[in-house]
């Protein structure tokens, strides 16, 4: 029982990091919410929400803002959640499984009169091997 249990975990992993795209590292790339990306065989991750905290574009305010991304990696058997920011430097660029993860840009921009729904945000990312 316990040895069946051990292949069909590991059939679902292997299931779930082929089913992911592949990015290539040193190159940047655009991912959305939901998007399940791998960067190599053991290491795979997905954006899972953005919370934008910067200012509107049409708007003039005392602080700029800034954008929290929620990311899970994926590695082994288990998964470790975490958040990244665009302007902070001490989640931005983030290490983690011997990759440098840096956000470069997130669009669209906010707007005072847009609400920008989760599915609409693209963020611009680079990976590369530390």
């Amino acid at each position: 029982m316990k040895h069946n249990i051990y292949i069909y975990t590991l059939l679902l992993i292997t299931l779930f990091f082929t089913g992911c795209e592949k990015v290539e590292t040193g190159r940047s790339f655009d991912g959305i919410v939901n998007d399940k990306l791998r960067v190599d065989t053991n290491l795979a991750f997905s954006i899972d929400s953005v919370n934008d905290y910067r200012c509107p574009a049409d708007v003039i305010c005392v602080w700029a803002g800034d954008v929290d991304i929620h990311i899970r990696f994926y590695r082994h058997f288990g998964h470790i959640d975490t958040l990244m920011n665009l302007n902070n430097p001490d989640r931005n660029p983030l290490s983690f499984g011997g990759y440098s993860f840096k956000v470069n840009e997130v669009n669209p921009f906010p707007l005072s009169n847009k609400i920008i729904p989760q599915k609409d945000y693209k963020i611009n990312m680079t990976i590369t091997k530390e």
